[in-house]
């Protein structure tokens, strides 16, 4: 299991790529950069701000913990869209 370190909220200098819904991050968006390590390795991930939120108000770190995937995430929101709406 990864361990978190930290969490900051940079504005892009370049063009990203949202690892929970694979949505831009353009150049001058602030997004949020967590970092982890894991058996020695530390890597980084960058989501959108809304898609950070999205899987807080969801639960998904709840349920997926450091293993969510965007195809994890996707599942979730094309659930809760089918269950309440």
């Amino acid at each position: 299991m990864a361990n978190f370190i930290k969490e900051i909220t940079p504005t892009a200098r370049k063009e990203y790529y949202c690892e929970l819904c694979g949505g831009k991050i353009n150049k001058g968006e602030k997004y949020i950069r967590q970092t982890y390590s894991d058996g020695g390795t530390a890597y980084t991930t960058k989501s959108h701000i809304h898609c950070s939120k999205l899987c807080e108000l969801l639960k998904m770190y709840d349920e997926y913990g450091d293993d969510l995937t965007n195809r994890d995430f996707e599942g979730c929101v094309d659930e809760y869209i089918r269950n309440k709406h």
